[in-house]
């Protein structure tokens, strides 16, 4: 009769992480959701004072219209370039990256004074939006 004899496990390769716990990924879940969540909310928390500041700064409705599709148009241009980074860079450093000019966009929102300041402020909150917006595929292993 023959025997059978138990397998080894294989070995691991190096190139094959272990998977995280559980408790790990529900936080790094949470901590994403948050982070996108603040995100959108500060992108879209300066509309409702466009009306305040065309009158306190005189602007025209083609200034306001331009304030208002520059986020817009800066969003898309970063789309269309972010994801590129986040394969070279990793996940990481692109979201730091986004944080930062989330922030910058924001101390730049609260002390502008005309139309170019809002502007240039809501470009780099589109910049930012689109980089949290697509940090590479989900799937991918971060460095």
């Amino acid at each position: 009769m023959p025997t059978v004899t138990p397998r080894a496990p294989a070995p691991r390769r190096p190139h094959q992480a272990a998977r995280p716990r559980t408790a790990n990924r529900a936080a790094s879940f949470v901590l994403n959701a948050s982070v996108l969540a603040a995100l959108l909310a500060a992108s879209s928390a300066p509309t409702p004072l466009y009306p305040r500041h065309q009158n306190a700064w005189h602007l025209s409705a083609l200034a306001i219209t331009v304030v208002f599709s520059a986020y817009a148009l800066a969003l898309l241009l970063a789309l269309l370039t972010t994801g590129a980074l986040s394969d070279h860079l990793g996940r990481r450093p692109v979201l730091v990256g986004a944080l930062a000019v989330e922030a910058a966009s924001m101390v730049l929102l609260v002390s502008t004074d005309g139309a170019g300041a809002l502007t240039a402020a809501r470009v780099l909150q589109g910049a930012a939006t689109a980089a949290r917006l697509w940090p590479g595929s989900p799937s991918a292993p971060s460095p």
